[in-house]
């Protein structure tokens, strides 16, 4: 069940940060490397350096743990003052284990079916 939790976890942020711009998610990344929340150490800039939006949520989420990671991406986004995404973010997270678990199972389901419908291309 741990299991699970963590990747629905993963899931969920990786949804809220793909809702942000680019500039947005470089100026998330940089509050990343503060210390936003006093219980958490901010994120060594190397680490982030260059990590794509998945990379990040499994830094954060290895660097936090899942509740810990949610309560500083909820911090973060109230300061860059994207609110809409912070509010969605905490509604989704602070839900009961159920609820939780079903969303991030529809959204995998979704991300899941969405992959079968684009062609990868190494370069």
């Amino acid at each position: 069940m741990k299991k699970d939790i963590r990747e629905m976890s993963l899931l969920l942020l990786l949804e809220k940060l793909q809702d942000l711009t680019n500039d947005e998610y470089k100026h998330f990344k940089w509050y990343l490397a503060m210390k936003i929340v006093d219980s958490c150490k901010p994120i060594p800039k190397s680490k982030l350096e260059g990590q794509d939006r998945m990379d990040t949520v499994s830094c954060m989420i290895d660097s936090y743990g899942e509740a810990r990671a949610v309560k500083v991406s909820v911090a973060i986004l109230r300061k860059m003052n994207v609110n809409n995404i912070a509010d969605d973010l905490e509604g989704k997270f602070e839900g009961g284990e159920e609820e939780k678990l079903c969303h991030l199972n529809s959204c995998l389901c979704h991300w899941t079916q969405d992959m079968k419908d684009h062609t990868f291309v190494l370069l």
